[in-house]
């Protein structure tokens, strides 16, 4: 799933044992893969996600509430996941992603909290694949909506697995449209799924006109 892109940017490590966090094997590819999230005009949390070579994959919907909102990605055949926020305390938030089989439980649950001066998402994950927990980072100019990934620490050996852009283009300045790139062999949903997560982190941001920066811890 997803196209197969050039290798004009910088270099991630391919994954030769395959990730799955929460996705079956149709959405972790054998090649390098790159998806376009573009926020659709007039649609507080609604996505298109099509492939690099614009094919059209899935939908996000969006809806809000003032006790809590969801974010829905769904293909052809209907919901793949469900990503629901939730206010805790004053400033906090928790993120959970559940499977739309079993909307109680969520798969994975992030916790949101103010830090100075970090740029810096971090995520603890279970490979149901290998049955291996790890941690994925994200890490780079979040002024900017940009932002490396690894699969560890980056500055520990880490290796880097996506890249997530904002595009420059003048049609993202009108709606955001963002570009992601991910190695082989890792959990494109899971990615995709961060992605959602990171622009509802900034857009929250701008409306409430912070220059905060902002850590995030993912447990399972």
């Amino acid at each position: 799933m997803g196209a197969k892109v050039s290798k004009q940017h910088e270099y991630i490590v391919p994954q030769e044992n395959h990730m799955h966090i929460f996705s079956d094997s149709m959405y972790v590819s054998d090649e390098e893969s790159g998806f376009v999230l573009s926020k659709k005009i007039g649609k507080a949390g609604d996505f298109k996600i099509k492939d690099t070579l614009g094919k059209k994959l899935f939908d996000v919907i969006g809806t809000e509430s003032r006790f809590s909102n969801e974010r829905i990605i769904l293909n052809e055949d209907g919901s793949l996941l469900i990503i629901r926020k939730k206010p805790i305390g004053f400033f906090g938030k928790t993120y959970n992603v559940f499977s739309p089989h079993n909307s109680c439980e969520p798969l994975v649950t992030i916790h949101s909290h103010f830090k100075i001066a970090m740029t810096r998402l971090s995520v603890k994950v279970h490979d149901m694949n290998t049955n291996i927990k790890f941690k994925i980072v994200l890490q780079g100019d979040f002024l900017n909506r940009s932002a490396h990934i690894y699969k560890g620490n980056p500055n520990d050996n880490g290796e880097p697995i996506g890249i997530l852009k904002k595009s420059l283009s003048l049609k993202s300045i009108i709606s955001k449209e963002y570009t992601i790139v991910i190695s082989a062999g890792i959990d494109q949903l899971l990615m995709i799924a961060l992605a959602l997560i990171f622009d509802e982190i900034h857009t929250e941001t701008d409306n409430n006109k912070k220059s905060k920066k902002t850590r995030f811890t993912l447990e399972i």
